[in-house]
């Protein structure tokens, strides 16, 4: 396989067109084409034929195109063996495409790679970082992927497409499918940059962000993946369920392991996350034992049981402010709990110097 990289630039013609093929001459992978589709419906200037020292195929247009079928008519015209996605107002840092054609390169059996992603707002300014590892659970209920961290290859087409029918949301919907066909290869580092404030999709932030369009599109994606979502969840539930059962049993490597499992498909599964800090605080490991309980109390913040494992591990932990920060909360939900009361009480006398 060859390592010809088309990337596909959806043009309205913004003033940022400019940054964004500027951040694409900068590539140091050599061997990309630029497929620049006019969305415009033909108001679109016609480009040079190249930019930098890469050629630009300009994909014209006499009617305004939709998101998806400008990544259709992007992927038609596209001759790479590779091929990823970069809009008119967001940008790429050099080495982009070069890391994601070696991660692909190195694993033959994955056909999409992702880096994280910078998300900036209109004064260039870090709004945060999007570096959530690769979970195809998770993805069926975030879209947590911007489209320009991705890389695919053009084998992926002929199992995957743009639904036509979808005005937003059409990327999420495509990396649905596409996890169908391949687990993801997740590289931390940070290349893509996403203007979550620029665009008039309504899916980004500030001014682009159209609540209830969001709430409609996202509606129709869990609606159209239901059926498959649901399998997913089950089957991870029968996943827990042996995990569950090994401790039972009191084979705790095997449920140590069967839960990290679950986690590994997905980190935010409170079942698991109570296991695996439990197993851990009963090995004496209370460091990893409040990590799993943190994720487990942010995911779960109304259950008082999981709010008093992570006080009773960071008590364990000497991390005595704390502890008594959440033995407070637990009383919030609890107010009869007796041992966190009790625990309360001490710590605010043993910590009652520190008090400002």
């Amino acid at each position: 396989m060859g390592s010809r990289v088309s990337m596909i630039v959806r043009s309205m013609a913004r003033p940022e067109l400019g940054r964004a093929l500027a951040s694409l001459a900068a590539q140091t992978h050599d061997d990309l084409e630029i497929v620049l589709v006019d969305a415009t419906g033909g108001a679109h200037p016609s480009p040079p034929p190249t930019c930098g020292r890469f050629p630009i195929a300009f994909v014209a247009g006499s009617k305004p195109r939709t998101r998806p079928v400008a990544a259709n008519a992007g992927l038609e015209a596209a001759s790479g063996d590779y091929l990823g996605f970069l809009d008119d107002d967001d940008a790429l840092d050099p080495t982009h495409v070069a890391n994601l054609v070696d991660a692909l390169a190195l694993q033959p059996e994955r056909a999409v790679a992702y880096t994280h992603a910078r998300e900036v707002d209109a004064r260039g300014a870090t709004v945060r970082v999007r570096n959530e590892p690769y979970s195809r659970f998770l993805l069926f209920q975030d879209s947590y992927i911007p489209i320009n961290a991705v890389l695919f290859r053009r084998a992926l087409l002929e199992h995957c497409q743009f639904d036509a029918t979808l005005e937003v949301a059409e990327d999420w919907d495509f990396w649905i499918q596409a996890s169908v066909v391949s687990d993801f290869i997740a590289i931390p580092q940070v290349t893509a940059i996403y203007h979550s404030d620029l665009g008039t999709s309504g899916t980004g932030a500030g001014a682009n962000h159209d609540r209830p369009k969001v709430a409609r599109f996202w509606a129709r994606i869990a609606a159209k993946w239901q059926m498959t979502g649901e399998a997913l969840a089950q089957d991870l539930e029968r996943r827990f369920e042996h995990a569950l059962q090994a401790y039972t049993h009191n084979d705790h490597a095997l449920a140590d392991a069967l839960s990290d499992d679950v986690l590994r498909l997905y980190r935010f599964h409170g079942g698991a996350l109570t296991l695996s800090g439990t197993l851990a605080a009963m090995r004496g490991d209370f460091t990893v034992a409040a990590e799993r309980f943190a994720v487990a109390a942010a995911e779960n913040p109304r259950d008082a049981s999981v709010q008093f494992n992570l006080a009773q591990a960071l008590d364990r932990l000497h991390r005595g402010r704390e502890a008594a920060a959440t033995y407070a909360r637990v009383l919030e939900l609890e107010p009869d709990h007796p041992y966190a009361r009790q625990r309360a009480v001490a710590l605010a006398r043993t910590h009652v110097h520190d008090l400002p």
